[in-house]
C-alpha cells in the first residue's frame, strides 16, 4: 500500500484517511489518503514543513477531529465512527496531549494544574500527581504558579498533567516549539524516559534536529506521507 508506514505490533492502523474543510467556496484538503501504521510503545515523529496536515493527523489520532472519510483503528476499534462522549471517553482513558503553550491554568499550583483533570472525581489522590511531578524534575515546585516558573519547567508540568491519567498513549504538538535549546532537551529526555516506561510517545515537529529520539519518523507534505 503505497505511503504505508508498516510495523509488526499495531497500536493504530489507519486506512487512507482524508480530511477536508470548507472555507467559503473553498476546500482545503488537510489530508489525502494517508495510510498509516503504528506499534505499541513506539516513539514516532510526524515530520513536516507548516501547514503539511500533521497537526491535523494528530488530532485524528487523538480524538479530537474526526476525518472525512477513511479509517482509525484503535487497538481493533474505528474511533472514527465514535460518537462525541465515546471520543470523550476514549481521551480520558488512553490519551494524554501536550501542547506547545502549555495550556496551564494561572491561577492553580504545578500540582493543582496537574490535577485539573481529575477534579471532579469523588476520590481524587494526589500521590501520583507528586510522584509525576517529581519524575519530571519538579518536586520541589509543586507550590508554584507558573509564571513563577520558566518556560521549560511549566512544559513539564504539562507533561506532567498529560500522564496524571496513566494514559497509553502521549500526543505533543510542536512541545519544543516556544523553548531554548537546554529546556527542548529536557523535555526530549523526559519523553524518551516515558517511552522506555512503556507509552507510547507520537510528536509533531518541523524541528529535524529533534529525529534521532525517535524510532519512526513519518515525512508529511501536503496532506500525504512521503518517502
Amino acid at each position: 500500500m503505497e505511503g504505508t508506514i508498516v510495523n509488526k505490533k499495531k497500536l493504530y492502523r489507519l486506512v487512507t484517511v482524508s480530511k477536508r474543510y470548507e472555507i467559503g467556496e473553498d476546500k482545503v484538503i488537510a489530508l489525502n489518503k494517508v495510510n498509516l501504521e503504528i506499534e505499541h510503545k513506539g516513539f514516532l515523529f510526524l515530520f513536516g514543513p507548516s501547514g503539511s496536515g500533521k497537526s491535523t493527523l494528530l488530532h485524528i489520532l487523538g480524538g479530537l477531529d474526526t476525518p472525512t472519510s477513511g479509517e482509525v483503528i484503535f487497538e481493533g476499534k474505528d474511533i472514527a465512527k465514535f460518537s462525541q462522549k465515546q471520543k470523550a471517553g476514549f481521551r480520558k482513558k488512553n490519551i494524554g496531549f501536550v501542547f506547545q503553550f502549555f495550556n496551564l491554568i494561572p491561577s492553580l499550583t504545578a500540582l493543582e494544574n496537574v490535577l485539573v483533570s481529575r477534579m471532579f472525581e469523588k476520590e481524587v489522590s494526589d500521590v501520583y500527581a507528586r510522584q509525576l511531578l517529581d519524575e519530571v524534575g519538579l518536586g520541589g515546585r509543586i507550590k508554584h504558579l507558573p509564571h513563577q516558573l520558566s518556560g521549560g519547567e511549566r512544559q513539564r508540568v504539562a507533561i506532567a498533567r498529560a500522564l496524571v491519567n496513566n494514559p497509553e498513549v502521549l500526543l505533543a504538538d510542536e512541545p519544543t516549539g516556544n523553548l531554548d535549546r537546554k529546556a527542548t532537551y529536557e523535555v526530549m529526555e523526559l519523553f524518551k524516559k516515558f517511552n522506555q516506561k512503556g507509552k507510547t510517545i507520537i510528536v509533531v515537529t518541523h524541528d529535524n534536529s529533534l529525529l534521532d529520539y525517535g524510532n519512526v519518523v513519518v515525512n508529511i507534505s501536503d496532506g500525504r506521507i512521503v518517502k
